[in-house]
C-alpha cells in the first residue's frame, strides 16, 4: 500500500525545577512509570487548568493548511534539526542540553493550527485508489507535533516553567485531535502513539513540585479522545477502493480475468508486508485456491457443486473477498463494543488474522494488524487518561490527610474513581512502605512477545 510505505521517506522532508526528581523520562513501549509526588488539593473554578482549548476559545479556519506548509517553510530545520529532537525525549530533565534556547522554534505557529475549529485535509478520496493516497500529515503529527513538541514541554519542565509546560501539552492534544479528523487508520494509530507521548507529558508535570492537581483538566478531556470510527467504516471499502473492479464480479467473464484479479488482491495485502514481493505471489495463489476448494462449499449458496465449477481464479478472488470483507464487518462491529466484551472476540479475530496471514506468506501486514491495533491503541488512551486521574486522586487525598496514601482507593471518598476501562473493574493499587502501586495489566490476547495496552506506576510522596 503505497500510502503506508511512503510516509517513512517524508519523515526526511520534513536546570531543572527545585525539589523537582530528574529521574529519565518513560519510553515507548514501556509500561512503568515512576513518579515522586508532592500532594496538592484540587482549586477551584474546576475548569480553572484545561488541558483542551474550550469551544469559546477557538478561532474560524483551517488547520490543515499551517500544519501542512511549516515542514516546507524551514526545510532545512526540519530536514537536519527536527530528526534530532528524539534525542531530548530521553534525557533527564536535569540535562544541560535542556538549558540555552528553544529546542523547537515553532511553538507559536503550532499553537495558531491548535486553537482552529477544525482542519480540512482534502484527500482525494474516490478520485484515485484510497491506497496510492500519499499522507504526508502522519509524519507531520509524530515528529513535528510528537517529538518537536515534547522536546519543548519538556524543556520548559527543566527550567521550573510549569504552566507554559501545560499549555504545550494543551496545544499537542489539540493538534493531534485536527490530525485525527482523516478516515485513514494508519493516521488514527499515529494520533494515538502521540496521544500518548502527551500523556506521558503529563505525567512528568504532575511529578513537579509546583504542578497545579488535574484531575478534572482529565476528567474533562473529549471521551474518546481518538474517534477511530470513521477509519474503521472506511476500512471496510479499502480493498475496494483501491483495487478496482471488485464491486460487480458479473463483469469478469475469462479464467485470464479471474486471475488477474485474485493476484491483485493477493498483492495488495503483500505489499504492506516489506519482506514480501512480487514473486511470491504466485505461492501465495496456489495456498489461496487450496484454502478456497476447503472453505467455500460451506459459505457458498450452490456448496461444493458449485464451486468445483469455479475456476481456480474465480474461487481465489471470492475466498479473499469473503475473509476480509468478514474480518472488515466484525472490526466494525467490536468497535462499538466495550473492551470487556470485545477482547475474547478480538482474541478469536487474532487467530483468524494469523491464519490468514499465513495463507498469504505474510509475517506481518498491517492491512491486517491494524484490525485489533486501532481497537486496542485507542482504548488504551481512555486507560492511561483514568489512570492519570487517580494519581491525581491521590495527590488531593494526601494533600487532606497530612502527606499520607490512602490504604485503598474506596478511602478516597470525595472524589469519582474510574474504573479501569479496558477490564470494567477497578484498577489493581496497593500500598507497601509508603509507594503505591497503580497498574493495569495487558490485553489478553496470545503474543506472548509484547504487552499491549499495560499500564504500571509506581508512587512516591515528596517529603
Amino acid at each position: 500500500m503505497r500510502s503506508v510505505a511512503t510516509v517513512t521517506l517524508l519523515c526526511v522532508l520534513t536546570a531543572t525545577a527545585a525539589g523537582a526528581d530528574p529521574a529519565p523520562p518513560k519510553k515507548p513501549g514501556d509500561p512503568w512509570h515512576e513518579l515522586t509526588l508532592s500532594p496538592r488539593a484540587i482549586e477551584r473554578p474546576l475548569s480553572k487548568y484545561r488541558l483542551m482549548p474550550a469551544e469559546f476559545e477557538l478561532h474560524e479556519g483551517n488547520a490543515a493548511p499551517i500544519l501542512l506548509r511549516l515542514p516546507w517553510e524551514q526545510t532545512p530545520y526540519f530536514a537536519n534539526e527536527l530528526p534530532k529532537l528524539s534525542e531530548y525525549l530521553d534525557l533527564p530533565l536535569n540535562s544541560p542540553k535542556f538549558q540555552g534556547d528553544d529546542v523547537f522554534p515553532f511553538f507559536k505557529r503550532i499553537k495558531s493550527a491548535a486553537y482552529r475549529k477544525t482542519a480540512e485535509w482534502q484527500y482525494p478520496i474516490g478520485e484515485q485508489p484510497i491506497g496510492e493516497i500519499l499522507l504526508p500529515d502522519i509524519q507531520g503529527a509524530r515528529y513535528v507535533v510528537g517529538h518537536g513538541l515534547s522536546a519543548w514541554i519538556r524543556q520548559r519542565l527543566a527550567q521550573g516553567k510549569v504552566d507554559e509546560a501545560r499549555e504545550g501539552i494543551r496545544v499537542g492534544l489539540a493538534v493531534v485531535r485536527h490530525y485525527g479528523r482523516t478516515p485513514f487508520a494508519i493516521t488514527q494509530l499515529v494520533c494515538c502513539a502521540v496521544d500518548s507521548m502527551f500523556l506521558s507529558r503529563i505525567a512528568e508535570l504532575i511529578s513537579q513540585p509546583e504542578s497545579p492537581n488535574l484531575y478534572w483538566a482529565l476528567t474533562q478531556l473529549p471521551r474518546p479522545l481518538i474517534d477511530v470510527r470513521h477509519a474503521v467504516e472506511m476500512d471496510e471499502r479499502f480493498l475496494q477502493m483501491t483495487v478496482p473492479g471488485l464491486d460487480d464480479l458479473k463483469q469478469i467473464r475469462t479464467k485470464e480475468e479471474w486471475t488477474g484479479r485474485a493476484l491483485a488482491v493477493i498483492q495488495f495485502f503483500r505489499e504492506s508486508d516489506q519482506q514480501a514481493g512480487r514473486s511470491g505471489n504466485g505461492a501465495a495463489f496456489e495456498r489461496v485456491v487450496k484454502a478456497a476448494r476447503a472453505d467455500l462449499p460451506a459459505s457458498t449458496e450452490g456448496g461444493a457443486k458449485l464451486v468445483d465449477q469455479m475456476s481456480d481464479g474465480e474461487a481465489a478472488l471470492r475466498w479473499l473477498l469473503d475473509v476480509n470483507n468478514d474480518l472488515a464487518g466484525e472490526r466494525t462491529a467490536l468497535n462499538s463494543m466495550q473492551p470487556p466484551q470485545a477482547f475474547p472476540r478480538l482474541a478469536a479475530m487474532h487467530e483468524r488474522i494469523k491464519d490468514f496471514r499465513t495463507v498469504l506468506g505474510l509475517k506481518w501486514s498491517f492491512l491486517t494488524t491494524s484490525i485489533l491495533n486501532t481497537y486496542i491503541s485507542s482504548h488504551k488512551i481512555e486507560r492511561e487518561i483514568d489512570a492519570l486521574r487517580i494519581v491525581e486522586a491521590l495527590r488531593h487525598y494526601a494533600a487532606n490527610h497530612e502527606g499520607h496514601l490512602p490504604e485503598s482507593l474506596d478511602k478516597i471518598s470525595e472524589l469519582p474513581i474510574p474504573n479501569d476501562p479496558l477490564t470494567g473493574r477497578p484498577f489493581h493499587y496497593e500500598v507497601k512502605d509508603g509507594v503505591a502501586t497503580l497498574s493495569g495489566e495487558a490485553v489478553p490476547l496470545p503474543d506472548p512477545e509484547r504487552e499491549p495496552a499495560a499500564i504500571r506506576y509506581t508512587l512516591r510522596i515528596r517529603k
